[in-house]
């Protein structure tokens, strides 16, 4: 009787986790935090790049 009453709850047990960790998706779509980092980077990138080629611009090296 006490094995026949564990394995029935442990089935439910393990039922309603399947069916929690296999729901359906969400209503929104999941946005890859990836992307925006990437954007960020990539702006900083040319804004680094202009600053450099600015200060080129201005102080060119003197040969010795």
């Amino acid at each position: 009787m006490n094995k026949k009453f564990l394995f029935s709850a442990l089935a439910g047990v393990l039922a309603v986790g399947m069916l929690t960790a296999c729901g359906g998706a969400g209503d929104e779509p999941v946005e890859d935090p990836g992307e925006e980092d990437m954007e960020m980077e990539e702006e900083q990138d040319m804004q680094e790049e202009k600053d450099f080629d600015q200060e080129m611009e201005e102080d060119p090296a003197e040969e010795e």
